[in-house]
């Protein structure tokens, strides 16, 4: 899992106005029903200021990502390969 700062801003409802989002990346492999693994990227998006949850999006990584989450899939995957993840 990582930790990402990012610059969305978006309505939070515990703040009931428009705050600074920051974001956590992680990744999962799950299979297909043919069987096939594949990674599954999930950003879940919270509050920088009550850390409420805003909203989560996951991204197969065949898919196009947007920047940030290219650099933080990056990090984590060089992390995973220290470890033989």
């Amino acid at each position: 899992m990582k930790n990402i700062h990012s610059q969305i801003t978006e309505f939070c409802t515990g703040c009931q106005k428009i705050q600074n989002l920051k974001g956590t990346v992680s990744i999962r492999e799950e299979k297909t029903p043919d069987g096939v693994k594949v990674k599954i990227i999930t950003t879940s998006y919270h509050c920088e200021i009550c850390n409420a949850f805003i909203r989560s999006e996951e991204h197969d990584p065949e898919n196009k990502l947007s920047t940030l989450e290219q650099k933080a899939y990056d990090e984590i995957s060089d992390k995973a390969s220290l470890y033989n993840l």
